[in-house]
């Protein structure tokens, strides 16, 4: 399963920069957040729409912890650089969960790992003219469906399906060329 989701995302920035190489922007970045690093790439297709990668790991609240990686498009709707988007690659989620199991209700440590959905919205602000250094504080939702392992009294463990949701709010930095 992750590689198929790193041939995924190798697949989108390879096409979308062969294609639209010409004439349009490409932009380079790393993410810091409360607790998070990470690295994206995105391709301007028109001035309103983008595609790209990204990989990144997340301690939201030093509770849950989430790493993806993921192709995510965005719309600009606005000439300021707001924008509105989704990801969808491979992910893991792991953090406390309360949940019913063999009828017994309780919190778990739980790990899920699966198909990673991520609706985010952010900024994209050019110090000086447009291309150039620019910052991007954002906020995003990752939301993992897939196989769920938790641990349970006395050393057993358990599987079924899980989601798992986390907040990101980070900041990006980076170039534009």
């Amino acid at each position: 399963m992750k590689k198929k989701a790193l041939l995924v995302l190798v697949l989108v920035a390879v096409l979308s920069g062969g294609i639209f190489a010409q004439e349009k922007k490409n932009f380079v970045g790393v993410t810091a957040g409360l607790v998070e690093y990470g690295a994206h790439y995105e391709r301007a297709l028109t001035p309103q729409f983008s595609v790209g990668v990204e990989a990144y790991w997340n301690n939201f609240l030093f509770f849950w912890n989430t790493w993806g990686m993921e192709a995510f498009g965005r719309f600009y709707p606005f000439s300021n650089g707001f924008h509105v988007g989704v990801g969808l690659g491979y992910g893991v989620y792991t953090g406390n969960q309360d949940f019913e199991y063999n009828n017994k209700l309780g919190t778990w440590l739980a790990t899920i790992e699966g198909v990673l959905i991520e609706p985010e919205m952010g900024w994209k602000i050019d110090f000086g003219q447009p291309g150039g250094l620019f910052l991007e504080p954002a906020f995003s939702l990752p939301f993992v469906l897939g196989s769920r392992t938790f641990a349970l009294d006395l050393g057993k463990s358990g599987r079924d399906f899980g989601v798992g949701v986390n907040g990101r709010v980070h900041l990006g930095l980076g170039w534009g060329f």
